[in-house]
């Protein structure tokens, strides 16, 4: 995603900025074809091998170095995911089902590592990583420790997350409330309310990208998106004062 994302920004960004599909068959335009084709070119690859390399730029290299050897173009055919296939959340969602069968509903367990967050670090100096995704990919056997950490996470997906933890009943209550919850966000940011407004510019704007992208990889994201609102939060009341200012000296600069 931190590959694709920057490109597809740049897409929109430049369609919308010229208004107009002409500009996508200008010779302005060939280098970021060029982009998408060579990640289209090595997704399938990347995507097989990425859980044996490490993180970082030591990724780049191990990558170069793997993709010389013979055996990785060899892969079995069923492990070649494209894209759009990567993208799916069917597999997320089956093995989640696969562990209700065999495990039952989780009743809380699997998120409970959530309440530690709302703890500070100040009182809890030895506090673990809250890491739902690693749990995850744990738990159905994709993923293994290393020297460091893990070598895979794999999202749980919201519903999937919701029903390994309380079934239907809990994944329709909870994606009302979820949908509640970032409703209340979105009123409160005040996106349209005035100019100069960093709340409302930077939390709105947060919420309609992460909207797009499916909101998040599992309930992590309610956490991150209070965290995020709480620090805006504080921030606004700092330079409320200053645009304030802004706004009255312009006004008088106008008149």
């Amino acid at each position: 995603m931190e590959i694709i994302l920057p490109i597809l920004v740049f897409i929109l960004s430049y369609f919308i900025g010229s208004n107009s599909l002409k500009s996508f068959f200008s010779v302005k335009f060939i280098p970021v074809l060029f982009l998408v084709f060579l990640f289209l070119s090595f997704f399938a690859m990347f995507g097989e091998q990425r859980s044996n390399l490490s993180v970082g730029i030591s990724r780049l290299t191990e990558f170069n170095d793997t993709s010389s050897n013979k055996f990785v173009y060899e892969m079995d055919e069923e492990e070649k995911l494209s894209p759009f296939e990567r993208s799916s959340n069917i597999a997320q969602v089956s093995a989640v089902v696969g562990l209700t069968e065999s495990n039952g509903f989780y009743k809380g367990l699997a998120s409970s590592p959530l309440i530690a967050a709302f703890i500070p670090r100040v009182f809890w100096p030895e506090k673990p990583a809250i890491a739902l995704g690693v749990w995850f990919a744990v738990e159905i056997g994709a993923a293994t420790e290393t020297e460091d950490w893990y070598n895979n996470s794999i999202n749980m997906t919201i519903p999937g997350n919701l029903f390994l933890d309380f079934g239907w009943v809990g994944l329709l209550i909870g994606c009302f409330l979820i949908g509640v919850f970032i409703k209340l966000l979105w009123n409160a940011s005040g996106f349209y309310d005035n100019k100069f407004n960093l709340l409302g510019t930077f939390l709105g704007v947060y919420l309609l990208f992460t909207g797009f992208l499916g909101i998040g990889a599992d309930l992590q994201i309610l956490i991150t998106y209070l965290a995020i609102y709480l620090v805006l939060f504080i921030f606004n009341i700092f330079f409320k004062r200053t645009n304030e200012n802004t706004l009255y000296r312009a006004d008088l600069a106008r008149k």
